[in-house]
């Protein structure tokens, strides 16, 4: 198929079967399933050479999102808030809800799906006091939708971090096309939005909350359903154990290296960092117990592990 035009200074043939004839013109562009070709056709010879240039006469275009999505109401985006502070609460986690458009009623539903919350383990810092394990993810399946339905977004929380796009929300995201809203700060009053859209792997930013919601002036955490509250299981992450070679070698003192072992220190099931033993003993625990870090080494090893990851 030819594509000629008098903005175009060198016609355009498009590739639809393998069988297709090959053109005549002296020079073209062959567009075809591998990409674009320039092409020729010499006395002595019939070219054809991939390009990544431009064809000459063609209109300027750049990547767009007209924005239609339907919006949240006010008590929704509340609810949601609101949710995501008890959950947070509770047990310091990321939580996740589904943003649903109803095809019949025309209206925005909200989904909690069944989810699961990784955060980290609980420690006690160098001055003493234990510390609640952070966040870290939130996983769950999209549940099949009946035909009148169909999930246009999602929104997760990022509890008292900021509100962005991080590393992994881009990767879960790539194959959903639609909105994706993080609430960071949850501490805070009003809490951080942040607003993207995803279509064909193409990430547009939304900077107003304004286009996604009819507004937000105070969560609603009395009217968090104990059935969402429910749906969130949470799980203390359990990293493998590094080995020799892998990143960072994490490899000290002839021990592999946990997240919560560092220079052979490691926080016990009480929470205290303790001296791991690295020989066997046939005395009594009690005389076998390690000894625990003191105030001094803690401050000392967190200095140690700042530096390391900053």
């Amino acid at each position: 198929m030819k594509i000629d035009h008098p903005n175009l200074s060198i016609p355009i043939h498009l590739k639809l079967s393998d069988n297709q004839p090959w053109p005549e013109d002296k020079v073209f562009y062959y567009l075809t399933k591998d990409g674009m070709f320039l092409c020729r056709n010499n006395p002595f010879f019939r070219s054809s050479a991939k390009t990544w240039k431009v064809p000459k006469g063609l209109a300027a275009h750049n990547e767009r999102l007209t924005f239609q999505f339907p919006k949240l109401s006010q008590q929704q985006l509340e609810l949601i808030v609101g949710f995501f502070s008890v959950i947070a609460k509770k047990q310091n986690s990321e939580a996740a809800i589904l943003l649903v458009w109803n095809l019949e009623s025309q209206q925005v539903e909200l989904l909690c799906p069944d989810q699961v919350a990784n955060v980290g383990n609980d420690y006690v810092d160098w001055k003493g006091k234990k510390q609640m394990g952070g966040p870290m993810d939130v996983k769950y399946q999209i549940p099949d939708m009946p035909p009148n339905k169909m999930v246009f977004g999602d929104i997760h929380s990022h509890v008292t971090m900021s509100a962005f796009a991080s590393s992994m929300d881009m990767n879960d995201e790539v194959d959903k096309p639609g909105i994706h809203i993080v609430v960071g700060k949850i501490d805070k009053e009003p809490p951080q939005f942040h607003i993207e859209a995803t279509v064909d792997g193409v990430r547009f930013d939304i900077r107003d909350l304004e286009s996604v919601a009819e507004g937000y002036e105070k969560r609603n955490e009395a009217d968090v359903s104990e059935e969402w509250i429910n749906k969130v299981v949470c799980q203390v992450y359990k990293p493998k154990p590094y080995k020799a070679g892998d990143y960072n070698d994490g490899y000290y003192g002839g021990m592999h290296q946990h997240r919560d072992d560092y220079d052979g220190w490691h926080i016990n099931a009480e929470g205290k960092w303790v001296k791991r033993s690295t020989k066997e003993s046939t005395e009594t625990p009690e005389a076998t117990a390690p000894p625990e870090m003191s105030k001094k080494q803690k401050k000392r090893l967190f200095k140690r592990l700042w530096k390391r990851n900053h």
